[in-house]
Parts: structure tokens; sequence; C-alpha cells
């Protein structure tokens, strides 16, 4: 039987296993292998034949074997025997691999439907359970849908086909290009397919063939095309009504909106704001309980990435991440570069790319700095053979070593001059072999190709813009700015340069043309920066002003409901929205305006008394049930703090975004609450999202002093609340399960809860007790005891049984109770018989109304301790109630029915 290597698929290319040493050895000179290709061609041997102890020693030589061979890490058998359900990591080899069956995943994304596919008027949440849920609810049933899910993350992708194949229901099938599983598509059965290039055409033919209702997910690192919309009453369309066959399968299969009978769902797995800080937690839990040794810290990292990357632009991807934790796995974090460091793309690229050779750094740097130069075309993305080939061409000079071999070889002077002819023209032409084979490239697309590793192009691209904004005209890079892509990588680069280097910037700039492309951009670009560092609290040296100046002179200003907008970046979507608005907040930080303004809310700092929130304000609130806080709402929130220090209450009728810094106010005691905020807030996911974390610094007293405004709220609420009114009510349930109440009840004492609180607000609270911690329902009910809140006869019982057990200490002051008494003496039997057998026998300390209820109420698998204590005071019933409590029970007496009915002789 094959061992993990000859039963790869690219064994096969190489024949065997010296000729495979050999090709990794070419494949990998900067690696330190420490042999000749046939020793290693012997470890090769060994490792086929089980004898993994070398390649366990020397993980990084490993991951090379793995990435040549074009197979999984795990699959080479290194802990022990492949198995399916368990995945490893080649970005990070030490990294234990992973029991997909047993251990728990990362969650680090969402899946998020197309947003023109949403069902209209629908308040519902879009998921994709039905693939993703590990457990059958209620009456299952098999997905009878379509969906396809692009995940651009390639780690994240083959993770979760992984995941779902190992833990999910249905069969995982992983084919390189859809068509491959056309046979398999026939089948109705419910199938998930993970493909890794785009098949054009052939896919959709393939897909149209799959049978209607027959469940299909496809997991794909691309978008399904989509055709343009023959009409906005397509549905009703000619095409609609007379396509058939295949034809019309492909037709419904790329509509780009939601339709009646639409084909196809289309998803994309969309990361988590917060999603390195869970990864880095996740890797830190798993490196800690497998007991591996490391220098591996999430806080440091962490840190690391919040100062460097802020913005997730050069480490964004998942591979990214695991690459740079196994740099501090094995050295710490003390290895990482300066964030400012001008140099700190070359050392991680250098560090994190130490098996390959020098050379292949610099043709990257060369092939990086040749497509950043080519405005003309995206920095994301693919791109054709032929523009990567015109590119390597004017500054990469690739020539394999077989084609130098036969300029050497050639037997006459007219063969070798014919091979250096061949070099020459390749030089000037480009050399597509060579070009594909030198691991600089790699196919996404069919003919379509992409950097193999884009993110240590990305890094050498800061090192590039951070020294020409540091030595060079702005005019050199500013115009990038007008690229959304190329923008980023810029604001980026100036998130990293050192503020005598933002001064230096901006005397440079003074010399363009102050209309200038150039100078509009780069203006525009320093001043969102500058924000920033407002922001952060630094220092702003006076010499700066002057591009706030530049800036807010070229606004249209006008009062008016309309944002003013820059002049070199869209402000279209809410994250636009707020890096813009957080920019114009921040400058109106400064203690002395820039410039006088006309729109007072762009830049509030700056004026004394502010109008009405306009329209633009009110636009950038998150959606409703918007649960996850993005980096640039996070961002304009610090702003809105810092802003809002000075002030002793929000304005009148701002967003209520701006009500956020007031409850943290609060929390802290500098001011009180106010139930208005809470009945804005809560609800919002976002918001109490963001409020649970700013109570996280709070000190032991933020509960106690926001509990009785929230309490107020919920009470407001409640009163304004009428049948026919469907949105109160959720405003309602809203307020009494949001986690804010929760977070309040669990940081108060039990006293605290219902200390200070009106009698409104516990008659209030003895309507819904089951929402208050256990401890508290016995001292509530007590405090209940002179405020009648039960209203109807049908209400007794009822009210007790909303407390529950855990307050049957305190029913015995309700025995005597005009309306509550029979009920609490049905409860004290039923939570704490004993105690109401002993209160029965209490002659001289119990009431004889109590005890004559408690008797009326003595259940039947009680009645021994009953008649007993009937039996020792007779006296406590007349004789014809002694008869009819007799009679009562007699019937179901057992052993004591003698007793029973001896009590009816006694006079």
């Amino acid at each position: 039987m094959s061992g993990p290597v000859r039963s790869s698929k690219k064994f096969e290319e190489f024949g065997s296993n010296n000729a495979l040493a050999k090709a990794l050895l070419e494949r990998f000179p900067g690696l330190e292998w420490g042999m000749k290709y046939r020793s290693l061609g012997n470890k090769i041997g060994d490792l086929d034949n089980g004898k993994v102890s070398w390649w366990t020693n020397n993980p990084e030589k490993a991951k090379c074997l793995a990435e040549l061979l074009d197979v999984p890490l795990e699959d080479l058998g290194l802990h022990g025997k492949a198995q399916k359900g368990v995945f490893g990591f080649q970005e990070f080899p030490e990294f234990p691999p992973l029991d997909l069956k047993r251990e728990e995943p990362w969650h680090l994304a969402e899946e998020v439907l197309d947003p023109k596919q949403v069902l209209p008027g629908s308040f519902g949440e879009d998921s994709l359970d039905r693939w993703f849920g590990r457990e059958v609810r209620g009456s299952w049933r098999p997905p009878h849908e379509m969906d396809w899910l692009h995940v651009s993350d390639e780690l994240h992708r083959q993770f979760l086909s992984k995941m779902l194949g190992a833990t999910g229901r249905h069969e995982v099938v992983y084919v390189e290009t859809l068509a491959e599983a056309a046979t398999r598509l026939a089948n109705p059965k419910p199938l998930i397919i993970s493909v890794s290039h785009d098949g054009g055409d052939q896919d959709l033919l393939a897909l149209a063939g799959r049978p209607r209702d027959a469940g299909l997910l496809v997991i794909a690192p691309f978008k399904l095309v989509e055709r343009e919309e023959t009409s906005s009453a397509e549905f009703l369309s000619w095409e609609s009504s007379t396509t058939r066959g295949l034809e019309r399968r492909t037709f419904d299969l790329t509509a780009p909106k939601w339709s009646f009978g639409g084909e196809l769902n289309r998803w994309t797995l969309r990361k988590l704001p917060d999603w390195r800080e869970r990864l880095l937690a996740w890797i830190e839990v798993r490196l800690s309980r497998t007991g591996v040794d490391t220098f591996f810290s999430a806080q440091a990292v962490g840190d690391w990435l919040k100062c460097f990357d802020p913005l997730a632009v050069w480490f964004c991807t998942t591979s990214d991440v695991m690459q740079l934790c196994r740099l501090v796995h094995l050295d710490s974090e003390k290895r990482l570069p300066n964030p400012s460091d001008s140099n700190a793309g070359i050392r991680l690229v250098q560090s994190l790319f130490v098996r390959q050779s020098a050379s292949l750094i610099y043709r990257i740097k060369q092939l990086a700095d040749a497509r950043w130069q080519q405005s003309d075309l995206p920095w994301e993305g693919e791109l054709s053979l032929d523009t990567w080939l015109g590119m390597s061409a004017a500054g990469v000079y690739l020539v394999s070593r077989s084609e130098l071999d036969e300029i050497v070889s050639g037997k006459t002077v007219g063969e070798r001059e014919k091979a250096a002819d061949n070099v020459a023209h390749r030089l000037e032409a480009g050399n597509p072999e060579a070009l594909l084979s030198s691991g600089l490239l790699i196919e996404r697309r069919r003919r379509f190709f992409g950097f193999q590793h884009p993110t240590f192009a990305g890094l050498l691209i800061r090192d590039r813009l951070m020294e020409q904004i540091a030595t060079e005209s702005p005019g050199v890079w500013a115009l990038n700015c007008f690229d959304p892509v190329r923008r980023q990588l810029v604001d980026a680069a100036l998130d990293a340069v050192s503020m005598e280097c933002l001064v230096n910037t901006a005397k440079r700039l003074a010399s363009e043309p102050e209309n200038s492309a150039q100078a509009i951009a780069a203006s525009e670009a320093l001043f969102v920066a500058i924000g920033k560092r407002i922001a952060k609290g630094e220092v702003i040296a006076s010499s700066l002003y002057a591009i706030g100046k530049q800036v807010i002179q070229r606004l249209d200003l006008p009062e008016g409901w309309f944002l003013a907008e820059p002049w070199s970046r869209p402000v279209e979507s809410k994250d636009e929205q707020l890096a813009w608005i957080g920019a114009c907040w921040s400058w109106s930080l400064l203690p002395e305006a820039a410039v006088e303004v006309g729109q007072s809310w762009l830049f509030p700092g700056w004026v004394k008394e502010l109008p009405e929130a306009p329209y633009w304000l009110m636009k950038i609130v998150p959606d409703l049930k918007d649960a996850q806080i993005s980096s640039a709402l996070r961002w304009f929130l610090e702003i809105v703090h810092q802003w809002a220090k000075e002030l002793d209450a929000p304005i009148e009728s701002s967003p209520v975004i701006l009500l956020l810094p007031f409850l943290s106010k609060a929390a802290r005691g500098v001011l009180p609450a106010d139930s208005a905020w809470w009945k804005a807030l809560i609800g919002q996911k976002w918001a109490e999202n963001f409020l649970l974390e700013s109570f996280k610094n709070a000190d032991e007293d933020a509960a106690k002093r926001l509990w009785p405004s929230y309490l107020m709220a919920e009470r407001e609420v409640v009163s304004e609340k009428s049948s026919d009114d469907k949105s109160n009510l959720h405003h309602v349930i809203a307020l009494l399960y949001s986690p804010i109440r929760m977070w309040l009840l669990r940081h108060l004492k039990p006293n605290d809860i219902l200390a200070g609180l009106s009698e409104a607000d516990c008659v209030y609270l003895g309507q819904c007790p089951e929402s208050l911690p256990p401890e508290v329902r016995a001292p509530l009910l007590q405090s209940l005891i002179a405020c009648a809140p039960v209203t109807g006869f049908s209400d007794e019982l009822p009210f007790f049984e909303r407390f529950g057990f855990h307050a049957k200490a305190a029913l015995e002051i309700y025995l005597e109770h005009e309306v509550l008494g029979d009920a609490a003496a049905q409860c004290i039997w039923r939570w704490n018989a004993e105690r109401a057998a002993s209160l029965i026998v209490q002659e001289e300390v119990v009431s004889t109304e109590v005890r004559k209820t408690l008797m009326r109420h003595c259940p039947e698998h009680h009645f021994s301790a009953g008649v007993k204590a009937l039996s020792m005071a007779p006296s406590l019933f007349d004789a014809d109630e002694r008869k009819q409590w007799v009679r009562r029970y007699l019937p179901s007496s057992g052993a004591y029915a003698a007793t029973a009915l001896a009590l009816l002789d006694v006079e």
C-alpha cells in the first residue's frame, strides 16, 4: 500500500523520491536542508514508510513538501495516521492539528445574503443553518434550496469545507471546478461542493443540470456570475414567459435579484469586525490546552496588530495571521518590527518567508512595484497572463535554468547564438513558463492569475509608500488616493509614519498647485490621518492646521440636510461616512478652529449651539438588528466620547448613537442616567454590545447607579403598551431580556436590586419576578404585602407561582392576608411541606385562622400530618367543619381512616 507521498496525485510528475527531493531543493533554496538530494530522498522514503521523526522535528521542511505535493500538511501523517476529521495548518505547522469532530472550531465570520435577494418586508435573520447546523432541531427535513457561498479567504474556505465534511449531515465533495462534479450534481441527494477554481460557462451548465428542489451548497472563492436584469419587473417579462429548458435554468440561476421561484441564493462569508482578536484568542487557548511550549501571547500580538495594522490592510486573511502567530510562537513578539519602521515590510517578509531564497523576495518586490506603478490596473484581484508578462518584461527578468543550459551546451556557435537569441527575446517580451514556475503567481480563475503571496507584496509596497511619503513630493503618491483599493494602502502608510514625517509632508504639499488633483488627494489623505492622531490624543503641531483649513475651505458647507463630501474619497457606505465624519469631528476637538464652518454638525466642537441634527447624521446609525460593531463605528464612537466630555446632557433630537457616551458617564457617576436614553438604545444589538464593552471598565457601583433608570424605562414602556401595538410589545420584550439588564442584575447584590425602589417599582417587578435572580424573589414578595398587587380572584395562585419556590421564605406573612392567604397556604404545602406541618401544630404561636387555612389546603399526600394535628387540637374546627374535612380526605386516608373517623366522635 502506498504511503502519503506516493499516493498524492502530484507524485506522478516526479516519478521517484530522489526526483521529488531534487525538486524540493530547487523550489525552496532558502531553507537550510543540510543534505544532498539523495539523502533527502531517503528521508522522503522514510516518511512514506511511517517513519516521521525527522519530519516532525523539521515542521518547516514538512510544510515545503506538502506545498510541493499540493496536499494538506495533516495528510503527511506527522501526527499519526491522517484522519478525515482532522485539520492541520500549513501556515503554522507546529500548531496541533484540530480534531473537527471533538474540538471547538473558530468563529470568525457570518454568512450574509446578497441584499438584492432579501425578501421585501422580511424582518427575520437569514442564515445557512440548514447546512451548518450540527443538531437536528424539531421536524428536520433535508435542504431543498440551492445556495452559493462566496468565501474569499482561502484558508477559511478550506477549514469550513473540512469542518462540514467532518461534522455535517451531508456529503462534501472537493473539486477544482463545478463542471467536474456534473455527474454528482445530477443526483438529487443533498450535497455540499467545495470548489477551488472558476470553470466559467461549463460550471453554469453543470449547475443547471441539478434537479429542482435538490439541496445544494457550493462553497467557492469567487461569486457566481450575475446577468444583467432584463427589466425591473422581470418576473412578468417576455423572457420569463418564453424561455424554457436548460436556457431557463441558467436564466433563473444568474438572476441578480430576488424573484418568485428564484433558483439560487447568493451568500458571502463576511468576517466579524473583531475576527483577528477572536482568532488570536482561539490560538492561545488551543496552544495552552495541548501543552505546547510557546512564546505566543494573544494580547501581545493583538496590541502589535492594532499599532501596525489597525485597518486590517496588511494582515487581512486568516492565513496571514496564522503565519504571524507562528513567527511569534517561535521567537516571541519581540521579533516583530516597530510599526513606524519604514523597512518593517521587508523585515516581516524576510521573517515570514524564511524558507524562500532572497532572490525570490527580490522578484516579488520587482513585480509588486511594477503592478503598483501601473495605475490603470487594479491592485487587487487577478490579471491575465499577458498583462503580467507585460509588467514582468518591463522590470522583472526571469530566465529558467534550462534556457541557460541550452546556451552552454550548444555544440556549435550557431546553436549557442540561437539559444542566446531565444533568451534575449524572452527577456524582452516576458517568459510565461519562467513566470508561472517561479512561484510568484497562482491561477485563481481560469487563465487569470494573482500574487501567490499577496500579503508579502502588500508589505513591500508599504515600505515603498512610507519612503515616498517621507522623502518625495506628494504628487508621487497622492494620485493613488483616487483608486479605492490603493487609497486604503496609502491611508495605512500615513497611519504608520511619525508625526514629524506628517509635518514635513505637509510642508512639501504647500509647493503643489492648490487645486491640482495631487494637492486635493494629498490634503484630504493627510486630513484623515491627522484626525486619527487627534482622536488618539497626540499633540498636533500648529503647522498642520493649514491642512485642515485647506480641506475645509474646499468643502461645500452650507447648513443643510446633505453631507459635505470630500473630493477624493467616497462617502456612500456607512463605514465611509463614519470615517469622513469622524475625521471632521476629530478636527473639531482641537482648541482652535482651523476655519469658520457652516455645517456645524460636521464640526460640532467648534460651535456653541447646535441646530436640529441633519438627515446625514441620522443615517449613520446602524440597522436595528446589526449586532456587530464595525471598526469604523468603533473609532467614531471613541471620538463621540471625547466630544461629549464637556457636555452635561445629550443634544435634543440628536441620533441615538450620541447617547452612548452619556450612559458611560452615568455609569461612572458623572451624571444621573435618564430612562429615555435606555428606551432609545435597548433593542439595538450593536448599542447593547458597545455598552457591555464599556461597562467592563466601570467600577463596582456602576450597576447600582444605572439600575433605577433602567427599571424606570421598563415601567414606562409597559405603561405605554396597548393590545394592538406589536412594536411596543417587542420593545417590552427587548427591555426585559436585554443583555444590559442581565449585566446590571449580575453586578448588583440582592439587597441593592430592591434598595431605594418606590412602591410602584416593586409592584411592577412583582408582575415579572421570574426575570429577577432567584435570591431576590423572596425579599421582593415580602415587600409587596401592603401593595395589594392582585386585582382579581383568579390571579391569587398565579401571583405566587410566578415567584416560584425560591420565594417560599416569604409566604408565611401572606397566610393572614385577606385575599392571598389561601393561595399562600397552597404554595407552602407545595414548596415547604415540612414547614407547613410544623405550623399547624404550633397552637400557641400561630393564630387559629392561619392554622385553619393551612388545614383546609392540606394535600392528600400530607393527610397524615393534618390528621395528627387535628387529633391534638380537634377544637380547631367545629363539628361541621371537622365532618367536612374528614369526609373530604377519607376516601384516600389509608391507614389513618380510623383515626379520621374518630374525630367525628369528639364533642
